[in-house]
C-alpha cells in the first residue's frame, strides 16, 4: 500500500530551487501528484490590490522560474547547479582579486606617502638649519615654533636660492645695477634688481692707526662691542581718526629745519671729533676707539659718541636712531618722518605725502638729521630730492587703509661713512607683548602741543589686535569699529606715552638680540596719550612682499 503525498511535501532539493520529487514511485500517486504539481500556486485577490507595479512585476518573474524549475529534468538541475556553483566560485574570486588589488594599492600610497615624508622630513630639517643659521647670523631668536613659521616665510627666498647651490648663497648679482642682498626680511618675488636691504656696520675695537675708510670715535670703555640698548561709529573709523599729520608749522618756533653745510662746527664737538675721526692715538682715559668695520647688517645702534650733547628726559640722544628720516617740504619745512630701508628707499606712512605725489610741491629726505634748531649737526647729515613716489594702490585717505609709501631717493646714501646714518631691519617676527620705541620731532600734545627741536623718544608696549579693538570701540568710534589688522597694529595705551601729531610716518622699532626692526609705522590714534587708548600703526610685516617688489622697480 503507497503512502499518500501531500501536494506541497518536497525533498531537500526542492528546498534550494529544484522541483517537488514525489515520496513515492507508484502510477497514481504521481499522476495525482504530477496534477497538483503543475497547478499555480493560488494568489488571494486582496493583497495584490495594494502592491505596486514593480512589487507586481517582481512576483511575476519569481512565479516564472518557479514554474519553470518545477518542469525540469533531473539532468537540467544538476546543470544549473553546477552553472550556479561555478558562478558562485567566480563571485568569490573576483572579490578575492578585487580585495588583494585594493590591498596592493593601499600599501604602495603607503609606501608612496612613506617615502614623500621621508623625503619633505629631510628637506625640513634642512631647511630649518638653514633657516636658524641664517636667523642666527641676522640675530634673530629661531628656537620658538611659532616664530620659526612666521620666519619661513620671510625666509621663504632665501632657501630658493641657496637649493641652487652647495654653499647656500643669499647675494645674487644684477648686472644691471648693483649685488643684490637678500639678507633682509622679504618673503616672496623675484629679487633681481632689489637695492641691497643693508645697515648697520658691526663695531669693532681699533687702539692704532686708522682703518681705510672707516669713522672712528671714542666712546666709554666696553661700550663698543656691546649690544647697545636704551632707547631704541563706523566700522572703519573714517573721519574719526587723529591723523598724525601736521599743517604747516610756521607758527611754531623752531620747526623750520636749517640747511646743512655737512661739516663739524658744534663747539661741543670740534675738538672731541677732530680727535676722534682725523686719527689719534689714543682716546681720552675711560674711553676706547670706536671704528665701524665688519660686515654690514640692518638695525644695528653705534654706540653713543663721547661728549655728545647733553638731553633731558624723554630726548633721544644723538645718533640713536640712526635710520630716522625727516620729510622736508619747500622751505626746509618740517613735514614728517619716514625709516631707511636700504641705500636709495625710505618707507613712510602715505597720509604723509599725499600733497606731494602730484604737482609741483618737492619733496626732500634728510639722514643723519637730530637738533631741527641748528643749522648743522655734530657730524655732516646727507640730503636727497625725492626722485619718485610709490603709494600702495589700495590706500584709502578716509579710514587710512595700506597707509603705507616708498620713497626713492635722488642719490644712494653713503651708508658707513657715520654712525648716525643706518637703516633698520624689516620685521621678521611678531613682537606682540614687547616693548617697543617711536620717535620724532612731532607734538608733546595732541590739543596745544609745540613741535620740538630735539626728537623725543617714548617706549610703548605692543597690543594684540583683540584688545586694541576693544579699547577703540570704547572711543567715538562706536562699538561697531572693525580694526584692520592687516593695515595696522597698535601700540601703547598708557597714560602720556603715545606718538603724536606730526610724529605720521615714524618708525616704531623693537630690539630683538641687538638688532632693531620695524614693525610699524605711526599712523593714527585717538587723541594723544590717553590711558588705556592704544596708538595705531601701519603693519608693516603685511607689505613685505610689496615692498620688496617695489624696491625693485627700476
Amino acid at each position: 500500500m503507497t503512502k499518500d503525498v501531500k501536494p506541497n511535501s518536497y525533498s531537500k532539493d526542492s528546498q534550494q530551487g529544484a522541483p517537488p520529487v514525489p515520496a513515492s514511485t507508484s502510477a497514481a500517486s504521481s499522476d495525482a501528484s504530477s496534477k497538483q504539481k503543475h497547478s499555480p500556486p493560488t494568489v488571494p485577490e486582496e493583497p495584490i490590490k495594494n502592491l505596486s507595479v514593480k512589487q507586481l512585476v517582481r512576483a511575476k518573474h519569481t512565479l516564472q522560474q518557479r514554474i519553470k524549475r518545477q518542469n525540469e529534468t533531473p539532468e537540467q538541475q544538476a546543470a544549473r547547479r553546477l552553472r550556479n556553483a561555478e558562478l558562485n566560485r567566480k563571485r568569490r574570486q573576483n572579490k578575492e582579486d578585487i580585495r588583494v588589488t585594493i590591498e596592493k594599492t593601499k600599501n604602495r600610497l603607503r609606501q608612496r606617502i612613506k617615502r614623500e615624508i621621508d623625503r619633505m622630513l629631510r628637506t625640513r630639517q634642512k631647511r630649518d638649519d638653514f633657516l636658524r643659521e641664517t636667523f642666527e647670523q641676522m640675530g634673530a631668536v629661531f628656537s620658538d615654533e611659532d616664530m620659526m613659521q612666521y620666519q619661513e616665510r620671510v625666509a621663504h627666498v632665501l632657501w630658493e636660492i641657496s637649493k641652487g647651490g652647495s654653499a647656500g648663497p643669499t647675494t645674487t648679482t644684477d648686472l644691471t645695477r648693483q649685488a643684490v642682498n637678500v639678507s633682509q626680511g622679504i618673503t616672496s618675488g623675484v629679487l633681481t634688481g632689489v637695492v641691497p636691504l643693508q645697515t648697520g656696520l658691526i663695531p669693532n675695537i681699533v687702539n692704532t692707526g686708522v682703518p681705510t675708510g672707516q669713522t672712528c670715535i671714542c666712546v666709554p670703555t666696553g661700550r663698543c662691542n656691546a649690544t647697545t640698548g636704551g632707547g631704541g561709529g563706523t566700522t572703519d573709523g573714517a573721519g574719526q581718526l587723529d591723523v598724525r599729520i601736521v599743517s604747516n608749522p610756521s607758527a611754531n618756533t623752531g620747526v623750520t629745519l636749517g640747511t646743512t653745510t655737512n661739516t663739524i662746527t658744534s663747539s661741543a664737538f670740534t675738538s672731541v671729533l677732530t680727535v676722534n675721526i682725523v686719527s689719534p692715538a689714543t682716546c681720552q682715559s675711560g674711553l676706547e676707539r670706536c671704528c665701524m668695520a665688519g660686515s654690514y647688517q640692518c638695525g644695528l645702534q653705534y654706540p653713543p659718541v663721547a661728549n655728545a650733547p647733553a638731553i633731558t628726559t624723554n630726548q633721544a640722544s644723538y645718533g640713536e636712531y640712526p635710520w630716522q628720516a625727516v620729510l622736508l617740504g619747500p622751505g626746509d619745512v618740517y613735514v614728517g618722518s619716514g625709516v631707511l630701508i636700504d641705500s636709495i628707499n625710505v618707507l613712510t606712512a602715505a597720509h604723509k605725502i599725499s600733497d606731494y605725489t602730484s604737482g609741483t610741491r618737492t619733496l626732500k629726505v634728510r639722514l643723519g638729521e637730530w637738533d631741527a634748531a641748528v643749522t648743522t649737526e655734530p657730524l655732516p647729515v646727507q640730503e636727497f630730492n625725492v626722485a619718485r613716489y610709490f603709494v600702495h594702490p589700495n590706500f584709502n585717505s578716509a579710514n587710512l587703509r595700506n597707509d603705507i609709501a616708498i620713497l626713492r631717493l635722488s642719490g644712494t646714501v653713503n651708508l658707513g661713512t657715520t654712525p648716525t646714518i643706518a637703516t633698520a631691519c624689516l620685521p621678521v617676527t611678531s613682537f606682540v607683548g614687547s616693548r617697543c620705541w617711536v620717535s620724532g620731532w612731532g607734538k608733546n600734545d595732541f590739543v596745544s602741543g609745540a613741535f620740538q627741536s630735539i626728537p623725543k623718544k617714548v617706549d610703548v608696549p605692543i597690543v594684540d589686535a583683540t584688545n586694541c579693538q576693544t579699547a577703540l570701540r570704547t572711543t567715538r568710534l562706536g562699538g561697531n569699529f572693525v580694526l584692520d589688522t592687516t593695515s595696522f597694529i597698535c601700540a601703547g595705551g598708557e597714560l602720556g606715552k603715545d606718538a603724536c601729531t606730526g610724529d605720521g610716518g615714524s618708525p616704531l622699532v623693537c630690539n630683538l638680540n641687538g638688532r632693531w626692526y620695524v614693525p610699524g609705522l605711526v599712523a593714527w590714534g585717538i587723541g594723544c596719550g590717553a590711558n588705556g587708548i592704544p596708538g595705531v600703526y601701519v603693519n608693516v610685516a603685511s607689505y613685505i612682499s610689496w615692498i620688496q617688489t617695489t624696491v625693485a622697480a627700476v
